[in-house]
């Protein structure tokens, strides 16, 4: 395999401020690269400072390169790390021509439960899988630009396992069983007491902020579909 190694984490570390120029005045990346690079992956120095390790040196909370791999995406079918996890499910770099974004995703596997006369979110399973985005070809989705998750296989290291409901909640077993993810299937959630495949429409726009406009929820996902207008798709045959 040839040899690689992300840009954002050449960015991140000052012993390869060296090499960064280098490929900078040899034309191989330009300056409004490296600073699209640099505003996307700012929001990993902060998630580096909040999950550094006790004990730890601290640089380590200033470098995301030292975070374990974050995966760089920019067409349907690439694979990437899905933790089934009360805090981040998924954090990704997507990536096209002209712009670059970090994105997370969490609490997409949870849904709520009552424990006395309370809403809690409930986790129903822990561990770790590896997924890819797809489009959709779901019939309710026709005519639409719509993403979904598909679980490629289990990581054996961190095997899915069943979490029991918190003491005292009505732990809703029929979603439980049937949010139990499956190798080569889609990923599924739970909504208003449904369970469906995860989907996002990608041009939905959601709600009004006077503040910020219209909020389009997954637009970063928006990359996957204009890539693939733009150089088809790495994944067919």
């Amino acid at each position: 395999m040839p040899w690689r190694y992300p840009l954002y984490k050449m960015i991140c570390r000052p012993d390869w401020s060296d090499f960064v120029t280098l490929l900078l005045q040899d034309g191989l990346v330009s300056q409004r690269t490296l600073d699209l690079v640099a505003t996307a992956v700012a929001p990993l120095f902060r998630a580096s400072a909040n999950t550094q390790v006790q004990g730890a040196a601290s640089s380590d909370a200033r470098h995301p390169s030292l975070l374990s791999s974050v995966p760089v995406l920019s067409a349907f079918g690439q694979e990437f790390p899905f933790r089934f996890a009360t805090d981040h499910n998924f954090c990704g770099i997507f990536a096209s021509s002209n712009t670059i974004f970090t994105h997370y995703m969490r609490h997409i596997t949870s849904f709520q439960v009552l424990r006395e006369g309370k809403r809690v979110q409930y986790f129903p399973f822990t561990g770790s899988a590896v997924c890819c985005f797809e489009r959709s070809m779901l019939p309710e989705h026709t005519g639409k630009r719509v993403v979904v998750i598909r679980v490629k296989r289990f990581i054996d290291s961190d095997p899915i396992r069943p979490v029991p409901p918190p003491t005292g909640a009505n732990g809703r077993a029929h979603l439980v069983e049937q949010l139990r993810p499956r190798e080569g299937e889609l990923l599924n959630v739970a909504t208003h007491d449904r369970v469906r495949p995860w989907a996002a429409d990608v041009d939905k726009v959601w709600g009004e902020s006077a503040a910020h406009g219209d909020i389009t929820r997954w637009k970063v996902l928006r990359v996957l579909f204009d890539n693939e207008e733009l150089y088809g798709s790495p994944h067919t045959s």
